[in-house]
């Protein structure tokens, strides 16, 4: 098991760190996630900077309905592109594990 990574193989911990300059080591960023029962991700926490924490919601069929920034709006989702794989906003976020792009 890899520190990060929960027992599903998702992402919950991510740091991004500097290591050049007077401190090597220190998070640029670092993302925490949470997940549902359906492996779709419900929010991401910057614990460096609150300005980039996401909230998710998905509806039944694990299709991106609601995503909120750290600035509180509601976002709706991008309209299905066309291809028949949905939207690509929500291939972009991870609200499907086939379609898990982050």
């Amino acid at each position: 098991m890899f520190a990060g990574i929960d027992s599903f193989g998702r992402i919950v911990d991510q740091h991004w760190q500097n290591h050049t300059g007077s401190t090597p080591g220190a998070d640029l960023d670092r993302y925490k996630y949470g997940y549902d029962y359906n492996s779709n991700r419900q929010w991401k926490q910057n614990t460096v900077g609150a300005a980039s924490d996401e909230y998710h919601t998905c509806a039944a069929l694990n299709w991106l309905t609601e995503m909120q920034g750290g600035a509180g709006s509601p976002r709706p989702p991008r309209q299905p592109d066309g291809d028949g794989q949905g939207s690509a906003a929500a291939r972009m976020i991870g609200c499907s594990r086939s379609r898990d792009c982050s």
